[in-house]
Order: C-alpha cells, then sequence, then structure tokens
C-alpha cells in the first residue's frame, strides 16, 4: 500500500510511505522528496510556492508517477497575463516526474536523475514540460 504524504498543506514537502503489512508499519524516504521552497529559493516567490499533484502507481508497480503545478499563496503581477492573478490563476505550468519507490530516486520525463529535494528552482530547470 502507498500513501502519499504532505507537510503543512500546499506550502509544505511532499514524500511518500509504503506499507507491507497492512499498515502496522510505514517506511520511505528521510528527506522530502518535493519541496517547492527548499534552498536555494532560485525562482520567483520561492519561499512562498507550493504544489497541487497528481499521482499514480506506475504499471510495473515500483514507480509512482508525478504530474503537478506549482503555486503561490500571494497575488503577483504577470508579466505574460499582464494583471495581477488571484487564487485560481495563480497555478502555473505542467510538471512531471517518476519516483523509484524502493530507492525514492527521481527521474525526470528526459531521464535525468534531479536532486532531492525537487526544489521551484530544479523543477523549472528539469521537470518543466508545459509553459503555461
Amino acid at each position: 500500500m502507498l500513501l502519499r504524504e504532505r507537510a503543512s498543506g500546499i506550502l509544505g514537502f511532499g514524500t511518500y510511505r509504503i506499507t507491507a503489512d497492512g499498515g502496522r508499519t510505514w517506511h520511505g524516504p528521510a528527506e522530502p522528496v518535493v519541496d517547492m521552497d527548499a534552498p536555494p529559493q532560485d525562482g520567483p516567490m520561492a519561499g512562498h510556492a507550493g504544489s497541487h499533484h497528481t499521482t499514480r502507481v506506475g504499471p510495473d508497480g515500483r514507480t509512482q508517477q508525478v504530474a503537478f503545478s506549482w503555486k503561490f499563496e500571494d497575488p503577483l503581477a504577470s508579466e505574460r497575463y499582464r494583471r495581477v492573478l488571484h487564487d485560481y490563476t495563480r497555478r502555473h505550468n505542467l510538471y512531471c516526474h517518476r519516483r523509484d519507490l524502493l530507492t525514492g530516486q527521481v527521474f525526470t520525463a528526459a531521464g535525468r536523475c534531479p536532486p532531492r529535494p525537487v526544489s521551484f528552482g530544479v523543477d523549472r530547470r528539469q521537470c518543466l514540460v508545459w509553459d503555461a
């Protein structure tokens, strides 16, 4: 059984836990897998960025496919849309990666292994698949 875990809501880091004994014991990576505000905070509003994830276990049963968009909580003037973005319009781009559930290793769509936790800057450089 697989549990996707999130600390502190949208702004918190994301990880996962696995159990093989019906939930009596759980194990998973020691550090977060995705943490949008992890150092070096090299993106705009990275200290206040979060992410919305959709996940599914791959057909091999060993990997987790992850697609997500990033979001920040405060209104922001958008150069692209030439207006201030509020609420649901502050969700941006589409990022994807795949996790090996046994080792915790993360792979991009291009097969690269970005450093963990995957931060905002790493996402922008290595995991972006659609720039919205």
